[in-house]
């Protein structure tokens, strides 16, 4: 009888702790009237994200580098613009100058680490003119200088603009305009060596219009993606 008495509250408990649970779930999950548990916006396409910058060809670039049709919506505080607005603030100190975020993409839900980011940055030109070299890398005519492998590329842009402090002379700004796929692809480089050298272009013409650099930076609107001579 005794063991009887204490089997059945052992099983009263198990119940009541599994009834615990599925309430939980449902509060957290459940999608009740306060709003709890609603269905994350709908995704768009490569060429409605960072605010257009990717319409066009560069929208396939996109779709290569990162294999989805489909992409969440961008946040609105990321373009060409805040960045361009945020390099114009900073001194000729090369100790303050700061990576600028253009953009970021997510494949899915927006959160945690995007899959890609588009930024920019003012270097030294000793680094823009560093050769680039090394297993699955490419280099390009393309600017100041540009390199690719398959999970980044960086397009070098000399900038002469009123709106940049020392580069209103003579001595432009030399920018470095980075298109970084952090979902680290795998197989043959040569797949995203160009449709990521796409997206670093898209994000330096952007910005060298924001900044009004002198011909543009020396970009193209559309890029043509010339390999550079060896050595």
């Amino acid at each position: 009888m005794i063991r009887s008495e204490r089997t059945d509250r052992v099983r009263r408990g198990a119940l009541a702790a599994a009834s615990a649970a599925a309430l939980m779930l449902t509060a957290c999950g459940g999608g009740g009237a306060d709003g709890a548990g609603e269905e994350p916006e709908p995704g768009v396409v490569a060429g409605e994200v960072c605010h257009g910058l990717f319409a066009g060809d560069e929208g396939k670039a996109l779709r290569t580098t990162l294999g989805t049709e489909t992409f969440a919506q961008s946040p609105d505080d990321e373009s060409a613009g805040e960045a361009a607005r945020k390099l114009a603030a900073e001194s000729t100190d090369d100790g303050a100058w700061r990576e600028q975020r253009i953009c970021s993409v997510h494949k899915g839900p927006q959160a945690g680490i995007a899959d890609l980011t588009v930024t920019a940055e003012r270097v030294q030109p000793a680094v823009a003119d560093a050769t680039h070299s090394g297993p699955g890398v490419a280099r390009y005519v393309v600017g100041r200088g540009a390199w690719a492998d398959a999970n980044k590329a960086v397009v070098y842009v000399d900038c002469l603009s009123p709106k940049l402090a020392g580069a209103d002379g003579t001595s432009p700004a030399v920018l470095a305009v980075s298109a970084w796929n952090r979902t680290f692809p795998q197989g043959d480089a040569a797949k995203y060596q160009e449709p990521n050298l796409v997206l670093a272009h898209a994000g330096a013409v952007a910005l060298a219009k924001e900044l009004s650099c002198k011909d543009n930076g020396g970009l193209a609107d559309r890029l043509t993606a010339q390999p550079a001579p060896a050595g």
